[in-house]
Formats: structure tokens, C-alpha cells, sequence
């Protein structure tokens, strides 16, 4: 018995594994590159709108919002998370693009039809963000 407070001290202590790490590449303290595995990077963003596959649903949310995870788990598990371009609002490149097109809550959607050159309606909240997407991706099964 009197192991078992060690014991269960040391077990508390081990590591922790992430299994999705998070990647932020900083030369003389800025940062030149940072991903998150749930979020599409610049790059898949800009393939995207350049790309003749339309609409382009894209979604802007936060690591820290509890309605944009919920969201994110019902995306992976409907399959419909490769159909969407889902950014991170704290990434200054998408704070940009957001404060542009007036994005100011997460989680926001917009939709694409025309490779970036017309701003749809914003659609903000988990709730109509994923009865957009139902009408959308449902109706083409």
C-alpha cells in the first residue's frame, strides 16, 4: 500500500503524446511557416480558389472554440472535412482575409462560386454553417 502513492505519482508523470502536433518554423524570431494539422494551410487555400472545382466552401474558426470543434468532429465524421477549406482565424494571413470580407465570429463560412472574385453572404454559427453544407454536398449524392 504504501507503494501506491509513488506509484500512481510516477504513472501521472509520464509523457503525453499529441497525436496531431502543431508546427511553427521561426528564423530570428519570426515565424516563416506554421501548420496545424486541422486547418488547411495558405498554399491548399490558394489551390483551392485556383482550381476548377466550385463552390470552394471555406471556413474560418479557432482551436479555441468549443461550437468550431464541435463542428470540425461533425465535418470528419459526416466525410465532408476534404470537401471544405477550413482555416485558423489566429494565423495572421487569415485574420487578413477575414477583417477584408468582414469575418469577425467563428465559425464563419463563405462560399465560392467564382475563384475568390465575388464575397457570398457570411454564414456564422455551427448550426447554419452545417445546413449549408447539407444542402449543398447532400443534394449531389
Amino acid at each position: 500500500m504504501r507503494w501506491l502513492f509513488p506509484l500512481l505519482f510516477i504513472l501521472s508523470c509520464s509523457p503525453h503524446y499529441k497525436n496531431q502536433a502543431e508546427v511553427i518554423v521561426a528564423y530570428d524570431g519570426i515565424i516563416e511557416a506554421h501548420h496545424h494539422p486541422d486547418y488547411n494551410t495558405e498554399a491548399e487555400f490558394k489551390n483551392a480558389l485556383n482550381d476548377d472545382k466550385y463552390p470552394d466552401f471555406i471556413i474560418f474558426s479557432s482551436p479555441y472554440c468549443g461550437a468550431c470543434t464541435d463542428l470540425k468532429h461533425i465535418l470528419n465524421n459526416l466525410g465532408w472535412r476534404d470537401k471544405v477549406i477550413m482555416l485558423n482565424f489566429h494565423e495572421e494571413w487569415v485574420n487578413l482575409i477575414a477583417q477584408y470580407i468582414g469575418v469577425n465570429a467563428v465559425p464563419a463560412m463563405i462560399i465560392d462560386k467564382d475563384g475568390g472574385k465575388t464575397i457570398s453572404q457570411i454564414y456564422v454559427g455551427s448550426g447554419e454553417i452545417g445546413k449549408q453544407l447539407f444542402e449543398h454536398l447532400e443534394t449531389k449524392k
